[in-house]
């Protein structure tokens, strides 16, 4: 990967969000500017799970999601989410404080799954701000 070049403002405010806990940014624009790369330079040295949408379906995308959340929650791929109000749920009360779960491709999660932005909201409206 080459270097990361001219992107230091939204670098500074999407680091700013994550370090104030801010429980939902929305990162958006055209495609192949580099978004993604943006998103995993401003996770850094954080707790994240950085989780990119694609075509499949729902359930393999909870599975592959579970999967990379496991890298910070031991033991959390292992286990088989029926639905995405499971995951976040487990996700939100066992995940450590701080960490940043970052969905990128979120239209393609949404095209899998269309009650995902409304099953997210409920989650951050009753979270307790840990992830």
């Amino acid at each position: 990967m080459g270097p990361f070049l001219n992107r230091v403002r939204e670098l500074a405010r999407l680091r700013k969000a994550f370090d104030a806990g801010a429980p939902l940014v929305t990162v958006y624009g055209r495609r192949r500017l580099g978004k993604s790369r943006l998103l995993r330079e401003a996770l850094g040295g954080r707790q994240g799970v950085y989780f990119a949408g694609d075509a499949r379906e729902a359930h393999v995308q909870r599975a592959a999601l579970a999967a990379e959340a496991g890298r910070v929650l031991p033991g959390f791929g292992d286990v088989t989410y029926p639905d995405w109000t499971s995951l976040l749920s487990r996700l939100y009360r066992d995940g450590p404080k701080g960490l940043v779960v970052v969905l990128d491709e979120f239209t393609d999660l949404v095209d899998a799954s269309p009650e995902l932005p409304s099953v997210l909201r409920n989650h951050i409206d009753t979270s307790s701000g840990n992830v």
